[in-house]
């Protein structure tokens, strides 16, 4: 899975570059509409962050951008999530901001292409939507999925390893106290012959008048 993972991040950034350099090659000037007042290919250079925001930020865009590309792909190296769904997040997270940090390295501007009429949107491109998409899903996969449970073989196992050692653990506290009784049962019985050694007399008395009867 995580082969098709990487296969589709490749693929997104080479489509996202691609689509890039057609829009240079074609849109500048034109618009080609695909639904009549509602979506329209347009083109126009971004300085700033993802939908134009921030403008004239170059440097301290391409730093923020391959310091969040290394950090998703920290995240999958050391496997904090194990959800695919968490994963696939971000790798398009990871390519979308590979997508845009090419243009800022080699044109110095982002080159945005898509521009949603219907409601004035800010024209933007494939790799703003990777970023954005996977942005929200690993949102929701932090909110609100699970974490996953053990296995119920290993949890089983544990299960089981717990109970022996609890049982093992109790005959030695039983055997224990048996051994403090019988010690304290012995020292009873050694106090009671010794009184009666230090005190014969005493035994006489108790004894003589069962004899004169």
């Amino acid at each position: 899975m995580t082969i098709f993972f990487i296969l589709l991040t490749v693929f997104l950034v080479v489509a996202d570059q691609l689509i890039k350099w057609w829009a240079i090659s074609t849109l500048p000037g034109n618009e080609i509409v695909l639904i009549k007042d509602v979506f329209s290919f347009m083109y126009a250079e971004n300085t700033g962050a993802a939908f134009s925001i921030f403008q004239n930020g170059r440097i301290f865009f391409i730093i923020v951008t391959l310091l969040l590309v290394a950090g998703a792909i920290f995240a999958l190296a050391k496997r904090y999530f194990k959800s695919r769904w968490a994963q696939a997040a971000l790798f398009l997270i990871i390519a979308g901001g590979l997508g845009n940090v090419i243009d800022r390295i080699f044109r110095g501007f982002v080159v945005d292409y898509l521009y949603f009429k219907l409601i004035n949107f800010a024209i933007f491109n494939l790799a703003d939507s990777c970023v954005v998409v996977g942005a929200i899903i690993l949102g929701i996969v932090i909110l609100f999925e699970k974490k996953p449970e053990e296995n119920a073989t290993d949890a089983f196992e544990k299960a089981a390893g717990m109970d022996v050692l609890n049982e093992s653990e109790l005959d030695e506290a039983n055997a224990e106290i048996e051994a403090e009784a019988g010690e304290e049962e012995t020292e009873e019985i050694d106090e009671a012959e010794l009184e009666e050694t230090d005190n014969p007399a005493e035994s006489e008395e108790k004894t003589t008048p069962s004899e004169e009867k």
